[in-house]
């Protein structure tokens, strides 16, 4: 695509800044000169199975470029409950800040919409499977493609979420084996969950180790614990229907 050609279909009705970070860029809405000082890292696309060709991941895999393919979104519904056209969803992670025209020239592989700036990776990494969407259909992260070493790097606050529910994972299912731990989050689980399981080997050894020793007491514990919980929540939730009763 020639950037000349990109930029004469371009026309101006409104700021970058006010778009939705999942609606894809038309060529009618927006200012040339606003897409030419638009330099990012990331950027997402969409490609629809019916115009893209067979091979486009595997054309998309030999740039070398980093990226992310979600699960084939083929139960989406539009505002009025109708299905959606089949459509995936990618991340592209370029060396470093690209401009939209040598982004969008990606598009001759994709043949799909114009890409659109990518701020929030982790947030369009999770709508791969409307993760923070429960109204809407919930995909299979295991379903998820990446590419050319593209990785999602946790926060410190995710690193702990996964850590915890790796470890209620051990005690639910009475694992008794790091092994057996290794095999279902290597086989079950998404990249995160398996990269934090090894960066914390020590800890999980341990906790199955301690489980294995001491199961009747842990399982006791474990009884009375949210047994505290539930009384503590019912006692929140009776307090408040007091404070309700005395407006």
């Amino acid at each position: 695509m020639k950037n000349k050609d990109l930029k004469d279909k371009v026309n101006a009705t409104k700021s970058l800044t006010t778009i939705d970070p999942f609606t894809f860029y038309s060529l009618d809405t927006f200012d040339s000169n606003e897409l030419k000082k638009l330099k990012k890292r990331h950027w997402l696309y969409i490609v629809y199975p019916e115009s893209a060709p067979s091979d486009w991941m595997e054309m998309l895999k030999q740039s070398g470029l980093q990226f992310a393919v979600s699960p084939l979104h083929d139960q989406d519904l539009d505002v009025a409950g109708n299905k959606k056209k089949p459509h995936w969803h990618i991340i592209v992670s370029f060396d470093g800040p690209t401009t939209f025209n040598t982004a969008s020239t990606y598009c001759e592989v994709t043949k799909g919409p114009y890409p659109t700036a990518c701020g929030n990776v982790r947030g369009a990494y999770e709508y791969f499977t409307h993760k923070n969407d429960p109204d809407k259909y919930q995909y299979n992260p295991l379903d998820i493609k990446e590419f050319n070493g593209f990785t999602m790097e946790l926060s410190s606050k995710e690193f702990l979420r996964i850590k915890k529910e790796l470890a209620n994972l051990i005690l639910k299912e009475n694992i008794s084996e790091i092994t057996e731990f290794d095999l279902i989050v290597r086989m079950m689980y998404q990249d995160d969950y398996y990269e934090v399981a090894t960066n914390s080997t020590y800890y999980f050894n341990s906790l199955i180790k301690s489980l294995h020793h001491n199961k009747e007491a842990v399982e006791k514990r474990m009884k009375m614990i949210k047994e505290q919980v539930a009384g503590t929540v019912n006692k929140n939730q009776e307090e408040e229907d007091d404070e309700s009763c005395g407006e």
